[in-house]
């Protein structure tokens, strides 16, 4: 359906949950972190609500977390996604038990994994995510890439830590059928203690470096704008929220791991799914008071010049 902005919105992001099995630095504090994992929707209500988004038009919806697959029955709520006919199925994962997982995925009904990898330096991989393994991170990236499945890197650059890696990172759609995107880094949470580099100024070393040429873009209207070195056989993307932002055709909405529908990132605002669905409310009334908060969605997000109206929570808490 679309907005009062008329932009078509048909692509929803629901956390699982906000654990996670790793501590990258720019999301999670160091220490103890106590996760609220019985605070949101039960697997019947997530079932529910693909229900009712894909009657509203719901055309890619895309698992993230925290972790997605700490959550046991994640399967099944791939299997209920495809059960909608819902076109596109993702998940955003850090690949530490995608193994595991990944054959089941892909007979539910998944077709597309985004993998966060931000370092190919075991001690810098370390590092970034407080004791990951990175060899366990980059077979999983193989044996799905091996899959057949559609496989895009996440990377995030912080200056000081990881931007001396951006020219080897962006190697890896060279000789491999993947795109490795690049995404700023958002000043959210323990974000905020942090540097990123702009995706405009990634964008400026990779020019310089290789012969490129424009790529296309992905048809469902993504924010990733791509290139192709010379040869490669993936692609190379850049999502610049904030030095490119792309809210005038943001086509997304995001449930959080409580429960809250947010119309945007930025926003603490949103609808509480989770106590409506808990209360005496009809199907129809659902219906209408998400395609009521889906209709006033913002023109477009403020974090870099109101910090008042900005969620204020750690990235795990609000959902990837």
């Amino acid at each position: 359906m679309k907005d009062k902005f008329n932009r078509e919105i048909d692509y929803l992001r629901i956390s699982l949950t906000e654990a996670c099995n790793l501590r990258c630095v720019y999301c999670m504090p160091e220490g103890d972190v106590c996760f609220k994992n019985d605070n949101g929707l039960t697997d019947d209500e997530i079932k529910y609500l693909i229900d009712v988004f894909g009657d509203i038009g719901l055309k890619k919806i895309r698992f993230t977390g925290g972790e997605p697959l700490l959550r046991k029955n994640i399967v099944e709520l791939v299997s209920k996604a495809k059960e909608k006919e819902i076109g596109k199925i993702a998940l955003t994962t850090n690949g530490v038990l995608l193994p595991k997982y990944l054959d089941g995925l892909i007979n539910a009904g998944l077709n597309e994994i985004n993998i966060s990898l931000d370092s190919l330096k075991e001690d810098v991989f370390k590092k970034i995510t407080r004791g990951g393994n990175l060899i366990s991170v980059v077979e999983s990236i193989k044996k799905a890439v091996n899959k057949g499945i559609k496989v895009k890197i996440n990377a995030v650059i912080v200056k000081g830590i990881n931007d001396n890696e951006f020219l080897d990172l962006c190697k890896l759609s060279v000789h491999h059928k993947l795109d490795i995107r690049f995404i700023e880094l958002m000043p959210i949470g323990e974000g905020t203690k942090y540097t990123g580099v702009s995706g405009k100024d990634l964008e400026k070393i990779l020019k310089k470096n290789f012969n490129i040429k424009e790529a296309k873009s992905d048809k469902d209207n993504g924010p990733a704008f791509y290139y192709r070195i010379e040869g490669a056989e993936g692609r190379v993307g850049f999502i610049s929220a904030l030095s490119n932002h792309f809210c005038e055709s943001c086509n997304r909405i995001r449930i959080t791991p409580d429960g809250v529908l947010k119309q945007c990132l930025h926003f603490k605002s949103g609808l509480d799914l989770k106590n409506i669905l808990r209360e005496d409310t009809t199907r129809e009334e659902i219906k209408e008071r998400i395609k009521e908060t889906i209709y006033n969605k913002p023109k477009g997000h403020r974090f870099i010049e109101d910090r008042k109206t900005e969620d204020d929570r750690f990235m795990f808490q609000i959902g990837g």
